[in-house]
């Protein structure tokens, strides 16, 4: 017996698609998926088109990694995910998304010693205002970060330990 299937009479259907015109179609319809995914996948990276598609992405990239260290303030660990996401995002970014996704590393560094010095002074009675005092600077920090994404500025000193963060000039918008 054949693979496929046979055709009883040796003739194909009368009215029936070409089998090689189909098969021709297919082949074409492949190639354009892939070349679709190919510039699909250089708009996502910024390789090809540095243009809206790839800063939109990361901007809504870092936009998350905001969001995931506000909720990390009741919902441990989560903290832990950002900086990941912010380490890996951070060499492709332009230049001005980069003061964010410095900010946000800072942030995170910033308020793991922090919270770990406040664990120590609780014994002394004093830890759980430092405590508030850091989850009140990572509150405000991250607000203002998100506040000068959504304008589409940079960061200006996202090495600061200030409450908030002066936006750079124009040329440091994105």
């Amino acid at each position: 017996m054949a693979n496929g299937p046979e055709i009883i009479g040796g003739d194909a259907p009368k009215g029936g698609p070409d089998l090689m015109d189909m098969k021709g179609k297919i082949r074409d319809l492949k190639e354009e998926v892939r070349e679709e995914a190919a510039r699909f996948d250089q708009d996502a990276t910024g390789q090809a088109d540095a243009g809206l598609h790839a800063t939109t992405a990361t901007q809504d990239n870092a936009n998350v990694i905001y969001i995931l260290y506000l909720v990390n303030i009741v919902v441990p660990f989560l903290g832990i995910v950002g900086v990941i996401m912010a380490y890996s995002a951070r060499d492709r970014a332009p230049a001005g998304l980069r003061s964010h996704y410095d900010n946000q590393i800072r942030i995170f560094w910033t308020t793991l010693i922090a919270y770990a010095v406040s664990f120590v002074l609780v014994f002394i009675l004093i830890g759980i205002l430092t405590g508030l005092l850091v989850t009140l600077w990572k509150v405000v920090r991250v607000a203002t970060g998100m506040s000068l994404l959504s304008q589409g500025k940079a960061v200006g000193n996202a090495q600061s330990l200030a409450f908030t963060s002066e936006p750079q000039s124009p040329a440091g918008t994105f």
